[in-house]
Parts: C-alpha cells; structure tokens; sequence
C-alpha cells in the first residue's frame, strides 16, 4: 500500500466519523422532544420514612424529561422486591384501596420529570419491613437505574 491509500483510508475514515457525530448531534434533540431518547438522567433520589410513610423524592438534573419505570429494593431473602409506588400522598394513605397495582404503575410511568424538576412518590412501609433500605433504587424507562439512599 502507497502514501496515497493509506491517506484515502484516513480521509474517508474521518468523513465517517465526523458525519456520524455531526447527524448525532443533530438527531438527539428531535429524538428527545418525541420520547425517544435513549439517555436520561441523572437523577438524584432520597428516601426517608415521614410519619406513617415513606417519602422518596427524585430530583432530574439532566437535560431530557425522564420516565420512572420501577422501584426495586433487596428483600429479607435477599430477592429483588419492587414495592407498589404510590403517585400522591392520598393514595398512599387509602393504600391504592379504589386503583390496582397495575394502574397505579402505569400512572408513575405516565408522569414524566422535566429537567431541574422534583417528584415524590410514596411506598408503603409494609411492604419495605425486612427490606435493606440502602439497596434501594429508582429504574428510568430507559434502563438506568438510580440509587436512592435512605435517611430512616
């Protein structure tokens, strides 16, 4: 191979990069405004248990709205448990008496946090007896999942 092919190889190499970050650049924001980022976060969550509850606030310090998909956290037996979320702090009180869990999911999922915004959802304090509070995380719709130390 002469100077020539070895500099056509890097000329057309660098084109391709320089043409796949260039349509990236240009993409990601259209992606993001139709729900199809594949990137989120990050989110900084806190749990504390408040009177009869269990409080977790999750902060979105990205850039994109964010979807929250679960919350899991490791049981006595060591499984992964994902407690019900419960979306206000009503439902948490009543136990999702008038919803099922399904919908109640469904719900948490529907609510997207918009950049530099704040959500609290609650769990319920019997279904995190036994739990190892520490091990507990937040999952986004898009795979990342968070963790959200407990200060009770």
């Amino acid at each position: 191979m002469g100077p020539i092919t070895i500099a056509l190889f890097l000329l057309i190499a660098g084109a391709f990069i320089f043409a796949d970050q260039a349509f990236e650049r240009l993409l990601r924001p259209m992606f993001r405004r139709v729900g199809l980022s594949t990137s989120a976060g990050p989110l900084v969550c806190r749990g504390a248990l408040r009177g009869e509850g269990f409080e977790l606030e999750i902060d979105n310090q990205g850039k994109a709205k964010v979807s929250i998909a679960a919350v899991s956290i490791t049981g006595a037996q060591g499984e992964t448990v994902y407690p019900v979320p419960f979306v206000t702090e009503q439902d948490a009180a009543a136990r999702g008496a008038e919803k099922s869990e399904g919908e109640l999911r469904r719900r948490l999922a529907a609510d997207k946090i918009g950049p530099g915004e704040s959500r609290t959802i609650y769990l319920s304090p019997q279904e995190l007896e036994g739990c190892d509070l520490e091990s507990l995380r937040v999952m986004d719709a898009h795979g990342g999942s968070w963790p959200a130390p407990s200060s009770g």
